[in-house]
């Protein structure tokens, strides 16, 4: 084996057998002399050890965890695009039939994109040094989110009847409205920072991204998701308010009196 020397002189770099270690020798650059290092001066750069268990040859036992990166691919673009434009066109056929959808199609619909749009919001929020969840595990958590994600739409669709005695979604008002949502986002995120182990603010973000889709498809389909969104023929619709009986006019009082001449 060679043995790298550099000489003291001209720095030159050159490599001499090994059977002249520890030997003086000219430099083949500048000639003059220099010292040849013996074996045991050379510098021998070891893998590191490894501190676990190992097998009976000296193999370490425990393998290095490797990190699956979990990032949007192409397939996955584009059947979350083609999938919207479905959802989209779906909705349009509903509204043009000129009837709410009913209440179980809502929910079945509420179900079905929860999931698809929680895993591409969970990708898409998930920070490059962090390793996310994948296959099995990832399956486990976003299904339990999703599930609750879409139960808290029945939270919202129910609710106002038992608190404000509403007959249904189509009579919530503005103020109401404003009450509820914020209430709804913050279950939901609680639920995304619990299941998904985000940060609160990733949490907010992905229940935002669930509820703004999931609303911009009602609202499509026609769905009469509160008074300020409900349209002319919707609000006509709701039931009517306690009004004052309407004043009688003159004519009205004399039609009433009896009439004591003939």
């Amino acid at each position: 084996m060679a043995i790298q020397v550099t000489c003291p002189n001209c720095l030159k770099r050159f490599k001499v057998s090994d059977k002249f270690a520890g030997q003086t020798g000219p430099c083949p650059n500048c000639e003059k002399p220099i010292k040849i290092p013996a074996k045991s001066d050379e510098v021998v750069i070891h893998a590191p050890e490894h501190s676990g268990p190992k097998d009976s040859q000296g193999r370490p036992v425990l393998k290095p965890i490797k990190r699956h990166e979990t990032r949007l691919s192409p397939p996955v673009w584009i059947g979350a695009i083609t999938g919207t434009l479905l959802a989209v066109g779906v909705a349009l056929g509903l509204r043009m039939t000129g009837e709410p959808p009913p209440t179980g199609l809502l929910a079945i619909a509420a179900v079905l994109l929860a999931p698809p749009i929680v895993v591409v919001g969970y990708w898409s929020l998930l920070s490059d040094e962090i390793e996310g969840f994948a296959w099995r595990e990832l399956l486990v958590r976003t299904s339990l989110c999703s599930a609750i994600f879409a139960g808290l739409w029945g939270l919202y669709a129910y609710l106002p009847r038992y608190l404000t005695e509403r007959a249904s979604m189509a009579e919530i008002s503005g103020i109401e409205l404003a009450v509820y949502v914020p209430i709804m986002i913050a279950i939901g995120a609680a639920i995304a920072v619990l299941t998904l182990e985000l940060e609160v603010m990733q949490g907010v973000a992905l229940y935002i991204f669930y509820f703004a889709i999931t609303f911009l498809l009602a609202w499509i389909a026609g769905v009469p998701l509160a008074r300020p969104f409900a349209s002319g023929d919707q609000q006509a619709d709701s039931p009517p308010g306690v009004t004052a009986p309407a004043d009688p006019g003159p004519e009205s009082t004399e039609q009433r009196r009896p009439k004591l001449l003939q």
